[in-house]
């Protein structure tokens, strides 16, 4: 039999937030004084998704970045709007790129340990934290999982699934300027109570990523989607030929739960089981990495690591807008088109991400109809 390892971190998945944990460990020195321990099967040598986010100026990430843009477009049936986004800049990164920074970061740390085993068991009720990994035994002071339990129930949280279909397009001819992109565009058909819209990311005159993304109760087969997107292409974009490169397909749970309190003492969930997923929008990559950074200024510190960093207003703000969409059912491109229209885009942007000010949060609240918002608001204060 196999002897018991031990180590003073253990990090189960080695998704984003596994290795954006794993990478702030080693970088701001966590491990100098302590070993950390990896597990994941899949070695993340394949690019199997995109991740896209917007921040202010230079970021962390700007050398493995595929494109970012300056300018954004947000189309419905009530026309185009150019939005002008300054001072951000929408990013993108593919996961291959990211894997392979995170990957050369963590092999270089020689106190940084990764397993490529599958998770089969964990006991969280003991001291120290009892793990096993295909014939791997190991225990661990503190652990970190990616993942939910199965078992846990949320019964007052409002949940929908985020799926898309995504082809990343050549064309025979210049196509796009490649500094504009379109961050939703509702013009593709619609149905009561989900939310449908595409988006075109072009990193150059000739190649695109061509998504359409859906909020709905269950994600669809690949067909239905590419459906979608070779409708969206031929009614949308000027006369062309075009190869398909790669495509995308993928599933983003977004929900109110409070993921937090499935935490305890020696267990930490983190990435979308520790609510990284932003519930309105399903953007996860910059959250992600505040939670990761939250994290290790705990340790750094020496405190106990409880709560969440995304126990803030900006959680009710969430909540109100997913009662609005999923409960009251109000007409999402509606929603959008208002947002977008009365209000400044910077302003959108920022609110979106958890970072406006007061002022810019009234003013947003102020343009939209002011009786669901406020029962979403009563719903979310009040579960």
């Amino acid at each position: 039999m196999s002897s018991t390892l031990h180590y003073d971190y253990a990090i189960l998945g080695a998704g984003c937030a596994g290795l954006s944990l794993a990478v702030q460990m080693s970088l701001r020195g966590v491990t100098k004084d302590a070993s950390v321990v990896l597990i994941d099967p899949d070695q993340k040598r394949s690019n199997d998704r995109t991740w896209s986010f917007w921040e202010k100026g230079p970021g962390d990430f700007d050398h493995i970045l595929t494109h970012q843009w300056s300018s954004l477009d947000f189309a419905s049936r009530y026309g185009v709007q150019t939005l002008d986004i300054a001072p951000y800049r929408y990013k993108m990164v593919r996961g291959l790129d990211y894997y392979d920074y995170a990957r050369a970061i963590i092999e270089a740390d020689e106190h940084i340990t990764w397993i490529h085993e599958q998770v089969t068991s964990v006991v969280t009720d003991a001291d120290p934290i009892s793990i096993r990994a295909g014939e791997t035994r190991l225990t661990a002071g503190l652990a970190f999982r990616s993942y939910a339990d199965s078992s846990a129930k949320h019964t007052d949280a409002l949940t929908t699934l985020q799926h898309f279909g995504g082809w990343y397009i050549k064309s025979e001819t210049d196509q796009w300027d490649s500094s504009r992109a379109v961050f939703m565009d509702f013009r593709t058909e619609q149905q009561e109570g989900q939310t449908r819209f595409c988006y075109v990311l072009p990193v150059s005159a000739r190649e695109a990523l061509v998504e359409v993304a859906i909020y709905s109760e269950a994600p669809w087969s690949q067909d239905r989607y590419d459906a979608i997107l070779s409708s969206y292409i031929e009614e949308y974009m000027s006369p062309i030929e075009y190869t398909i490169t790669e495509r995308e397909y993928g599933v983003i749970p977004m929900s109110t739960a409070r993921f937090w309190q499935q935490d305890t003492q020696r267990l930490i969930h983190i990435g979308t089981a520790g609510g990284a997923v932003k519930p309105s929008s399903g953007y996860a990559f910059g959250r992600i990495h505040e939670h990761s950074e939250w994290i290790v200024d705990r340790i750094l510190a020496g405190q106990t690591i409880s709560g969440s960093p995304f126990r803030s207003r900006y959680y009710h703000y969430d909540a109100t807008l997913l009662h609005v969409l999923l409960v009251q059912q109000l007409d999402s491109e509606e929603i959008f088109h208002w947002l977008f229209r009365r209000n400044d885009a910077d302003s959108v942007l920022a609110f979106l991400n958890g970072e406006s000010t007061w002022w810019q949060e009234l003013k947003l609240c102020a343009s939209m109809p002011v009786a669901p918002f406020t029962r979403g608001l009563l719903h979310s204060l009040a579960t």
